[in-house]
């Protein structure tokens, strides 16, 4: 017991150390600038995977890799150290009582982060003045959906999310004949047409070739699949996010389709836009100011809003923002307006977070000053 009490206080003492601080901050500091550096040749939502939201991603040196710690990782490092540091090993008196309160601010900062990262969305909204709808598209998620025809005419549809395509993982959903198992997922790529034999994994005389992302041009992915209909793989396709038609395969007579296409999330009301300004700088077409006047439904309730550049729409956990609007090379109207589209549970987490750290630094420092006055006033009383 004595020796297994050791090594935790060892492991305690090493975690919580400031030398461990100050090389997580510095390993962040290089992170957020490589990731700001990037986005002008590799894209937002490029940076955003490889640098922010990975727990390792590779820097490339001479001949080899090397890997280093994502955002991800150094930020539950740090969790880790502010929690070891600022927690177990302080001493719990009532002198520290505003660093142990800055602490937990900083630590419910973080785990919002997290949780925002894990169950939180981030899509857009593209309206005409007039139109209305009740769910948004994902910015960099993909899904596939199957399609069954029905009888009827209709279609009903069965979705696998990015995640699973993935992993690899096989997908089945009760009411399909057969399993879908991605064999392989690219990230960014485009389909070209196969010129020589030994072309990977080509269909159709066509295969999906890797490519570097661009600044301001959003990456497209891929992906391979196979079916597989009692334990054999019946078909063998390739689908690409911006193919015009989706590949149709015949399964036991019927056509099912196949279409790989960004994913698309409800909204628990309908969102009408009213009208759509925009006001430009004088003597160029820059834009100085756009606006959208929306309408929210929700049944018999109807409600106006104002949405503008920094003035967003706030309800029921979600957050509608102006993104931009289009088409932009149009001299007059009518313009779409594009809304980004925000669902995040700890929206507030933050501000009250910031609102704790503040008020444990004014509650050390208060006491600081405190006993510097004291202090100075024994001394000229002496």
């Amino acid at each position: 017991m004595t020796r297994l009490r050791r090594t935790v206080r060892q492991l305690v003492h090493s975690t919580s150390s400031y030398g461990l601080t100050c090389a997580i901050v510095l390993l962040l500091m290089g992170v957020l600038y490589l990731g700001t550096y990037q986005q002008r040749d590799l894209g937002l939502a490029t940076v955003q995977a490889r640098y922010f939201f990975s727990a390792f991603w590779w820097w490339r040196l001479g001949p080899i890799h090397v890997p280093l710690p994502g955002a991800l990782t150094l930020l539950s490092m740090l969790a880790l150290n502010l929690l070891c540091g600022g927690l177990l090993r302080i001493r719990w008196q009532a002198r520290t009582a505003g660093i142990v309160i800055v602490h937990l601010g900083v630590l419910a900062l973080l785990g919002s982060g997290l949780v925002s990262h894990l169950t939180g969305t981030n899509g857009y909204l593209k309206l005409f003045p007039g139109e209305q709808a009740a769910e948004y598209v994902s910015f960099r998620d993909f899904e596939l959906v199957i399609g069954e025809p029905l009888g009827d005419g209709g279609m009903r549809e069965f979705c696998v999310p990015e995640s699973v395509l993935r992993h690899g993982t096989p997908a089945h959903a009760p009411g399909l004949p057969f399993t879908v198992r991605a064999t392989r997922f690219l990230d960014s790529c485009v389909p070209q047409r196969a010129r020589t034999a030994d072309a990977r994994e080509v269909v159709d005389g066509f295969y999906l070739a890797g490519t570097r992302a661009r600044s301001g041009v959003p990456a497209v992915p891929g992906v391979y699949l196979e079916i597989v209909q009692a334990g054999r793989t019946v078909q063998r396709g390739m689908l690409w996010g911006r193919q015009r038609a989706p590949w149709t395969a015949e399964i036991d007579g019927s056509a099912w389709s196949f279409d790989l296409r960004p994913q698309v999330f409800d909204l628990p009301f309908t969102v009408r836009l009213e009208s759509f300004t925009k006001e430009t700088h004088p003597g160029v077409d820059t834009p100085r100011k756009f606006v959208s006047e929306v309408t929210r439904i929700a049944g018999d309730v109807r409600q106006n809003f104002h949405i503008a550049m920094n003035e967003p729409m706030r309800y029921g956990g979600f957050m509608l923002s102006q993104n931009s609007w289009g088409p932009q090379g149009a001299a007059r109207g009518p313009y779409w307006s594009m809304l980004e589209v925000s669902s995040n549970p700890t929206d507030q987490w933050p501000k009250y977070a910031c609102f704790v750290v503040a008020f444990g630094l004014l509650l050390h420092f208060g006491r600081k000053l405190i006993v510097y006055l004291e202090r100075q006033r024994r001394r000229r009383t002496a």
